[in-house]
Order: C-alpha cells, then structure tokens, then sequence
C-alpha cells in the first residue's frame, strides 16, 4: 500500500490517527515528518511523557482513539515498558497496534517488548523506509480488526468458564481437585500470553509460583486443603481473573490495582518471618505494574455471542434432564412389568418410552448440530501462536496445515483441542527446537478418520524426546520407582511425558517447567471421549496423534 515514503495509493486508508510518545524532541520531529510524507492528512499527537498520553487517552471517546502508537523505550518516570503494560492491560486499547522505538539494541529488551504484546520494535536512529514498512504491517493488521475483536471475546468466554469451574471446585479441596484447578490455571495462562495479555499471564505464573510454595518444603509444611487462608486467597484469586476476563469481553478496563490480593499472593506459602521481611507493594515481586486505569467503556459487538452461548448452556441443561426423565421412565416400566405381567398398561408405558427415546434422541441430534463450529477456526488459531511463540523465543518456524475447510466441530471438541495446539506448538517451539534459530518446521494435519471422528497429527523436526532425560525427571519426581520404570518398553516410557508434575525443564518459564502442560491436555481430550498419543525419535523429531469425537454428547 505504501510505496517508499509517497502518499498513500488509492486503497482506503484506515491510518488516520497515530499517538508519539517520546521525551526527546529530535525523535518527535524526525517521526512528524515520516509520516506528513507518508500521508499529509495523517493526525499526530505528540507527548512528551507517556502519563500525558494516559491522560488523554482516558478522556477519549473509542472513535476518537489512535490508529497506532509509537513510544520511546526509555523515558523518565513511565517508560515505554510500563506504558505498554498498561495498554495491553486494558481491552479498550488493546487491540491499538503499538510500535515501540528504542535506542537499545539488546536481545533481551526486544523479546521482553514482544512478550508485553508489542507489534513492532524499531531501533535508533530511526530510518524513513523502515517507519513505513511498520505502517503497511499497521494497515494489515487494522484490515483483520473484526476476527482480532472475536478471538478475544472467545478467549474471554473460556477464561470465565475454566474460572468458573475452578470455583466449583472449592466446595471439596482434595488433592485431585487441586491438581484439576492447576490444569485450568496453566490453560488460562498458556491463552492470556497467547493472546497478548501479559498483566493475566504473568498473574497467574506467581499464582502458580504461590501454590508451588503452599505446597511445601524441607522447611515449610505444606498449606492443609481445608486451611481457611488457602481458600481465601483462591477465592480472591478466581474474582480477581473473572473480572479482568469480563473487562476483556466488554472491553473496557478491569480494576487491576488489588493490594490485598498482591500481598497475600506475595506471602502465601513462605515462612512467615520471610513475609515480613519483604517490602510490601514490590512490583519485581509479583505485581503487574499499572499507573492508572480508564473508566468502563461500552462494546455493542460479541455480547449476541456470549447470550447464545448462555442460551444453549441452559437447553444442554434440559436436554439432560429429558433424558435423565427418560432412563427414569425405562426403569420404572421395567418394574411394572416384571410385577404385572399380565397386565396391559406396563406395555402401553414401554411403548411411550420408546417414543420418548426417539424424541429424545432427535433432540439430542439437533442439539449438537446448534454447537458446530468452522473448524477453519483452527487456522486463525495457528496463525497467531506459531508465529508469537517463535518470535518471543527468537526461532524462525515454518508450519503447514491440511484440513477441509468445509469441516465443522463442536466448539466444546475444539475448544479442547485449541488448548492441546497451544500446549503442543509450545513444547515442540520451546523443547524441539532449543538451541536451533532456524530450519524448525511443524506440520498440522486434520482428517476425518470416521464420520464422526477426527485424527489431528502434530509432527516436527525437532531434537526429539531424550529417554535418558526423561528417565531422569520420573526418578528425580519420585513419580515411578526405579524398577518399575525398568519395565517399561520404550513406547511406555513416551507416555510418561503425559503425567502430572513431570517437566524435563530445570527452571519454570512462561513456556515450560510446571508439569501440567500435557498432562492438562490429555485431561481435557478425556474428558470429551478424545486421546493423545506421542511418537518420538531422537534427533528427528516429535509426533502427536489427538483423536477427538466430531460431537461431544451429553
């Protein structure tokens, strides 16, 4: 659309406002230019400090918001960092393509702007030709604005749905439920990151970190299940995701300042002498850092979504309850029967029964065919993890996909399997090709193997699954004894990358080194009649086989 710095061609331009937050005034004018030439009717706002920015967004109304912001990496006061921390926090700025211009040239300061969500990081001095390039990658990136605004509405629903079910888990803390609600924390996370919300992603990494901690040291006993503070603190905890997962799907700004909830997270699990020793309101200890935040906003577009869903969660419930009536029905006809032999009615009752399973059973049909989705979704999802992923993990990746467009699922099937493509990209990107920058390459392929079956083969060519290392992590665990695991044909042994707590990774990341990522997988593919399987070779690669129903039935 841009052709060196002349105006722009006669395709629509959707550039119209652009913010520039910078303290120095060379780099203001240098910017101002740039884009006069790039397009004169282009409106710049110009700050000198990003707080003056903040101020002004927040009195903005949403048609009056930038297109794209450029900042500077370092200012006084609110750097570029925190800044873009604050506008990746809030859903009301979002999705504004943010372009962070920087001085510093270090590996580390660009993958931490990439992890924050920024959309691209220019160096000084800055050069004409490549402020354009960014501003053509601006304009496709405002093109796909709609699908952007409906995968966060998605990611909302879920988030508020897993947190849901966390809650419910509470009644009756054991040590299976617990594990169950890490399951569901590691997911939110692995999707907040994905989707570029690094204030959720990183909450919920100390959230993880604090029940590491409850659950005990050599010097520490472990937090009891029916411990009143362990409650309290999940509880807060799941209000606190709920309600930045429902600022996202009305996309205005949830309340992020929670110093109640910070401290305790800060303190929770440690012996109480070293909770008193650290300084309370310490942002390196775990609070996402956030100057201020906006006033609710109103969104008009994705709420039609959320009451469908709402709608078909109740019809699910009475479809349920039909067919609970129905097995009612059957056993009680049964009794009769046996009773009266002789009688006519107990046959007159099986007949109505057996009109009652055929009603029943078209319902049922009709029901999941209201749940289908585009599988295709499953290519909108691919185009932004693989490259997010290789990018914050400084690995060129090559991927292909092939399925049938013309596919549908039900969305309770993809949503598992979204979540086992998200935990499988990053363990082959994070695991498969460590210590490899390039020649990396994944190959997704979706079939239907049965009319109402799918096969999803995830393949890579990466290092492959060391025994010896894994072999190590089970014994270090003390997940499987040493003779057992000497029993194990080779095969086995693969599955044991399944387990929970188990994680090759010495150190945990953003990425890795929890031991819930695929156990939470195969979990969520049980849980809906699905499986996965892995094959490994080392020094060739990794394959995972999922099979998933086309329907989840009640």
């Amino acid at each position: 659309m841009f052709k060196g710095c002349a105006p722009f061609a006669d395709t629509p331009i959707m550039i119209k406002r652009a913010f520039h937050v910078d303290d120095s005034s060379i780099s203001q004018r240098f910017v101002k230019d740039t884009l006069h030439l790039v397009d004169p009717a282009l409106e710049l706002s110009c700050f000198s400090s990003a707080k003056e920015a903040v101020a002004r967004l927040e009195g903005m109304s949403g048609d009056e918001l930038p297109d794209v912001i450029f900042t500077d990496q370092a200012m006084p006061g609110m750097d570029g960092m925190d800044f873009l921390r604050w506008l990746k926090s809030h859903p009301r700025y979002h999705l504004i393509p943010v372009i962070m211009v920087s001085a510093e040239s270090e590996e580390h300061r660009k993958k931490k702007a990439l992890a924050l969500g920024v959309f691209q990081y220019l160096e000084k001095p800055l050069q004409g030709d490549h402020v354009v390039v960014a501003l053509e990658a601006v304009e496709h990136k405002l093109a796909q604005l709609k699908e952007d605004r409906e995968a966060e509405v998605h990611l909302s629903e879920e988030v508020m749905d897993r947190v849901s079910e966390c809650s419910t888990l509470l009644s009756s803390l054991t040590e299976e439920s617990m594990q169950e609600i890490k399951r569901h924390l590691h997911t939110i996370k692995g999707n907040a990151f994905s989707y570029q919300y690094p204030v959720l992603g990183e909450f919920i990494h100390e959230l993880e970190r604090a029940l590491e901690r409850g659950s005990g040291t050599e010097k520490t006993p472990a937090v009891k299940f029916t411990d009143p503070s362990l409650l309290n603190f999940l509880t807060l905890s799941f209000g606190y995701i709920r309600e930045m997962a429902l600022g996202i799907f009305e996309a205005r700004a949830a309340k992020i300042e929670h110093p109640e909830l910070f401290k305790i997270l800060r303190d929770f699990g440690k012996p109480p002498e070293a909770s008193r020793s650290e300084t309370p309101g310490n942002p390196e200890q775990g609070k996402p850092e956030s100057k201020t935040h906006h006033p609710a906003g109103v969104m008009n577009d994705g709420i039609s979504t959320r009451i469908q869903n709402e709608k078909l969660d109740h019809l699910q419930e009475q479809v349920k309850k039909i067919i609970q009536t129905k097995n009612r029905l059957a056993n009680f006809a049964r009794a009769l029967r046996a009773e009266f032999p002789d009688e006519k009615f107990p046959e007159d009752l099986g007949r109505i029964h057996e009109e009652l399973s055929e009603h029943s059973a078209h319902m049922m049909d009709f029901f999941i065919t209201l749940r289908v989705v585009p599988l295709s979704r499953v290519k909108d999802l691919l185009a932004r993890i693989v490259p997010e992923t290789s990018q914050k993990l400084s690995r060129e990746v090559e991927y292909t996909l092939e399925f049938d467009e013309q596919d549908s699922i039900d969305h309770e099937v993809l949503s598992r399997v979204e979540t086992a493509l998200v935990h499988t990209v990053r363990n082959s990107i994070d695991h498969g090709f460590e210590g490899r920058p390039t020649g990396n390459h994944i190959e997704f392929r979706i079939s239907r193997i049965r009319p109402d079956r799918f096969e999803i083969v995830i393949r890579d060519n990466g290092h492959g699954i060391e025994p010896e290392k894994l072999k190590e992590s089970v014994l270090k665990k003390k997940i499987i004894d040493s003779q057992s695991l000497s029993n194990l044909t080779p095969e086995q042994m693969l599955q044991l990358v399944f387990l929970d707590g188990l994680s090759t990774r010495m150190e945990a990341t953003e990425f890795s080194g929890r031991g819930v990522g695929l156990g939470a997988v195969k979990s969520e593919l049980a849980r809906i009649g699905g499986s996965i399987e892995v094959k490994s070779e080392v020094g060739r690669g990794t394959e995972f086989k999922i099979e998933v129903p086309r329907y989840f039935k009640l």
